[in-house]
């Protein structure tokens, strides 16, 4: 699953973003159903995940615009 995300997302140029998948209880398929560039998050993600997301994400561009690596 994780290696098809991550070819999607280079597929359609997405460097951070979230897929949302289900597996189909007939076949065992599974399906892919919503692709964000930026994923959504719970309300109170630091108290849900753990961590807050956005702090990464602010990091990692950050870390794009110093490098000069465009952010699309």
């Amino acid at each position: 699953m994780i290696d098809a995300v991550e070819r999607i997302f280079g597929t359609a140029g997405i460097d951070v973003g979230g897929a949302e998948y289900m597996i189909d209880d007939r076949d065992g398929r599974l399906v892919y159903y919503d692709v964000n560039a930026l994923s959504n998050f719970v309300a109170d993600a630091r108290n849900v995940i753990g961590f807050d997301p956005f702090e990464s994400l602010v990091d990692y561009l950050e870390m794009r615009a110093r490098f000069g690596v465009g952010v699309a």
